[in-house]
């Protein structure tokens, strides 16, 4: 970045007086050296950047993914494993809805597809395969991420919202109980 942070010395066994080219010589060496070790501590910051990202999402409590550009599935965090049962390289690549229930998997699929050509945002409520075999309810969401406005792919997360389904249904089904009660009453209810 401009500024100095180490010594080339070059020593002779005769006297020898270094020509602009002896100069010009070391001058390059001392630039590749310092590329290398720019770019070696560019790389650590990277390994430290990533390692700290993922203990973050290993340890969220949602379901956390990320795609490429292209809607290919390039991370799941340590809670999506666990949920699916299933390994890592199992859920890279064009895996997207593939743990869906296969009811819900086309209209899932045609909003992925939707959101991936705008885009835009994706939001979907879909059921999820569980390693135990059980369909879960999942809330899904997928932000797409830009750098200098450049579409990356996007990052996104399932939040398990069973319980939550659960109760609307129960709470429809009462007031359908309620209304086939009131519609087959012999007096006027209101």
């Amino acid at each position: 970045s401009g500024r100095q942070f180490g010594v080339i010395d070059a020593h002779s066994r005769t006297p020898h007086h270094f020509s602009e080219d002896d100069a010009s010589f070391l001058q390059s060496l001392a630039n590749v050296v310092g590329a290398a070790a720019e770019r070696g501590r560019t790389e650590d910051l990277i390994r430290d950047s990533e390692r700290r990202f993922r203990e973050l999402a290993d340890t969220t409590p949602a379901l956390m993914w990320t795609t490429d550009h292209e809607g290919h599935v390039s991370f799941v965090n340590q809670g999506w494993l666990r949920f699916t049962g299933r390994m890592l390289q199992e859920e890279l690549g064009d895996t997207f809805a593939i743990r869906a229930h296969p009811d819900d998997r086309p209209h899932l699929l045609g909003l992925w597809r939707e959101a991936l050509q705008r885009r835009e945002e994706f939001r979907a409520e879909y059921r999820l395969r569980r390693a135990d075999g059980e369909y879960r309810w999942v809330v899904e969401v997928g932000i797409p991420r830009l750098s200098d406005g450049e579409f990356l792919g996007y990052v996104g997360t399932a939040t398990d919202i069973h319980e939550r389904k659960a109760m609307e249904d129960a709470l429809r089904a009462s007031e359908q109980t309620f209304r086939e009660v009131a519609d087959s009453a012999p007096v006027m209810i209101w």
